[in-house]
């Protein structure tokens, strides 16, 4: 997907995404599962800015869907907020 839709938003927000497809946040592995979320996250700054702003939107709106399960633990929800925080200031003024 990456060589035929390379630079695209929703592409790398699939990316990000894949991370932690299939693993539950209280599973042991979440926290490097998010880990590398942010790692590919780092990209975000590089696309054009509509593609930014796509894989933005759809990053914070799966953001929010981690923030709401029960039994995310409180540092890990940290994590998230700092993520999302920055989402927010890549994504850039609306």
């Amino acid at each position: 997907m990456e060589e035929i839709f390379s630079g695209r938003g929703l592409t790398l927000l699939i990316q990000i995404k894949d991370h932690a497809r299939g693993i539950e946040s209280t599973d042991k592995s979440f926290p490097a599962a998010i880990r590398e979320m942010i790692k590919t996250a780092n990209a975000i700054p590089s696309l054009l800015l509509r593609d930014r702003e796509e894989c933005c939107a759809g990053l914070t709106e799966y953001l929010m869907s981690i923030s709401a399960r029960n039994g995310l633990d409180v540092n890990l929800q940290q994590v998230v907020k700092v993520l999302q925080g920055r989402v927010e200031k890549w994504r850039g003024p609306r």
